[in-house]
């Protein structure tokens, strides 16, 4: 792969449809689609950014959300704190259309589902193209699990779902990416978590850096024959949830974006290890009575002096819902009562019945 470097832009926010772009970003650059992780010990944004993506907007149809259900970043015992990349849930989605021929027609139940059927709803088109380049897989499998957990084992990722069932789907989507370089070992000081200077193992090579709104990007890689850019400058905050994708969009530099003075950058050397189920993602409803009864992730991302590796893979089982026999509308409050004409431009009667008078019309009383 080429380590070599030209910028390049997406068209509109994955994130918030948003009707005007950062300044920085005003020349319309190329549709690419974004994906971010953040190391959160040292406040680093990581960016991959291949090209040819288009907008992003819609969601399924939605349940009432529940108030209390668990949002993306939310630190629960037992779950992975990153969010699925909206492109890995797309490829779990389309991997459901191709595969076993039917569209889940995804329903949320939270506010954290509704979020990620908005920025995953569009990317369908875009999936096949990012799967030749390496970059995406998918897998689904009607009354079984076989066939997703031996995907997620090509990856080496260690993803696996209980059984759904003979009535159940099982789903999964990966995201795979490498990167070779060459740089040398070397050390850095920065504060840690608690801002006490600590020394860091760590990397320097040659980068390209841009000014994006008075802040260093950096581009730390690029592959011309993919079009894929890797980006990295010091996050803002926690970057919980899918603030670091908004975030990256916002900083991704564009043909106008200046150049910053830096040629060279130490990084740190990085291990990310993310994983475990998916909470958000319990009850997501899908077309024939089916809901995600598991969910589960994980995301790793590793940098060196030699290059990186970043992996991210999700899974979901559905199984039937227990159907509830409909339930009648109950009038146990005194109704109100007209009768209308097709032609009338009034009620013809209208009236109410208060408790005294609910007795059998048949009877005397």
């Amino acid at each position: 792969m080429a380590d070599s470097a030209n910028a390049h832009k997406i068209s509109s926010s994955p994130f918030d449809n948003a009707a005007s772009k950062p300044d920085h970003q005003a020349d319309g650059f190329q549709n690419d689609s974004v994906d971010a992780w953040t190391h959160h010990a040292l406040e680093r944004l990581i960016v991959l950014k291949p090209t040819n993506a288009a907008d992003q907007t819609g969601a399924g149809k939605d349940a009432p959300a529940k108030a209390d259900a668990p949002n993306w970043g939310d630190k629960i015992q037992g779950a992975g704190t990153l969010p699925p990349s909206p492109y890995v849930f797309a490829a779990l989605t389309e991997s459901i259309k191709s595969d076993l021929k039917q569209d889940p027609q995804w329903g949320a139940t939270n506010s954290a589902q509704k979020e990620l059927l908005k920025q995953s709803a569009s990317l369908g088109p875009e999936v096949d193209a990012l799967k030749q380049l390496g970059l995406l897989d998918g897998a689904a499998q009607a009354g079984g699990v076989d066939k997703v957990n031996a995907m997620f084992d090509r990856h080496h990722i260690p993803v696996h779902l209980n059984e759904v069932g003979p009535d159940g789907i099982a789903a999964g989507g990966v995201f795979d990416f490498k990167a070779d370089w060459k740089g040398k070992e070397t050390k850095l000081t920065a504060p840690d978590e608690n801002g006490k200077e600590k020394e860091y193992p760590a990397f320097e090579k040659g980068v390209k850096s841009y000014n994006v709104d008075g802040k260093t990007v950096i581009e730390v890689y690029r592959d011309d024959k993919r079009g894929i850019t890797m980006y990295m400058t010091p996050a803002d905050g926690d970057a919980k949830g899918y603030d670091a994708y908004k975030q990256a969009f916002d900083m991704t530099p564009g043909a106008k974006t200046p150049r910053d003075s830096y040629n060279e950058a130490i990084i740190p050397k990085m291990k990310v290890r993310d994983s475990g189920d998916v909470p958000q993602l319990i009850g997501m409803t899908a077309a024939g009575g089916l809901s995600v009864s598991q969910a589960k992730i994980f995301t790793s991302a590793d940098f060196d002096q030699n290059g990186a590796e970043i992996k991210q893979g999700v899974a979901i089982g559905m199984t039937r819902s227990l159907a509830l026999p409909p339930q009648p509308f109950v009038m146990d409050k005194p109704p109100l009562v007209w009768v209308v004409q097709d032609g009338a431009s009034k009620p013809l009667i209208a009236f109410r019945v208060a408790q005294d008078s609910w007795k059998d019309p048949k009877k005397d009383q």
